[in-house]
This record gives C-alpha cells, structure tokens and sequence, in this order.
C-alpha cells in the first residue's frame, strides 16, 4: 500500500472515532511531527513569500495598502504572520479546523525573532512591526 494511501486510511478512520480532533493532534504532535515548525519549511515559505514581494515592488505595489487572505492556515500562521511583518494593511487568514496551539504560535514567533536577529529575514522587514 502506498503512503498517502494509509495516511489517508488512518485519518478517515480517526475522523469517525470520538474525540477524533484530539486523536489526530495527538498523531500529529508525537508521530509525524507535522505540529512543529522546522526551519527548512519556514524558510521554503518565506522564500515563496518574498517572490511575491518582490513582484509587488516591481509593480509598485504599496504593501502597506494591500490586503491578504489566506486559505487553510493549518498548524503555522507563516505567510500571514511575514506579511504583516512586512508591513501588509490587512490579514485575514482561515481555515475549516482551527489548528493554532498557543505553544506552536510561540515557538513560532520565537523562530521569526531569531531569524530576524539572525538577518535571515529580508529587507522588507519593518522593524517596527518586530
């Protein structure tokens, strides 16, 4: 059987069960790991993030009067929470189970600010918004 196919097993089965949303963060924490945030995974979504930045730049764009909606937000809020780094007017960002944990929000925001002190981040920063 391939992977995606018993992943996909697993998680209708654990859909069915009681408690099925406490199961399936319990599997997502202690087994696949998917609940924490890896810097190879922040830094392919900051990458895909300043692509659009830039884009906006050589288009003239004034990010501070643009407007950002996110769909399926999942466990890390990255895109939504570098725009508004960057200085974007409005976020908004959703997604149909709400998967934030206050310990992975801050464990995030903790992986920004050492990037940020790092100057792993790019220019479009606003210290002010740190």
């Amino acid at each position: 059987m391939k992977k995606w196919m018993l992943k996909a097993l697993i998680q209708k089965t654990i859909s069915v069960l009681p408690f099925s949303f406490e199961i399936n963060y319990f599997f997502q924490k202690n087994i696949t790991k998917a609940v924490s945030v890896n810097e190879t995974f922040f830094f392919e979504l900051i990458l895909e993030g300043n692509k659009l930045l830039e884009q906006l730049d050589k288009e003239n764009k004034d990010l501070k009067q643009l407007s950002f909606l996110e769909l399926g937000t999942g466990w890390h809020p990255i895109l939504p929470i570098y725009f508004y780094l960057c200085g974007a007017k409005n976020i908004c960002t959703i997604d149909l189970n709400n998967h934030l944990r206050k310990e992975n929000l801050l464990d995030l925001f903790k992986l920004f600010i050492k990037q940020y002190e790092a100057n792993k981040l790019s220019s479009f920063v606003l210290e002010e918004r740190i």
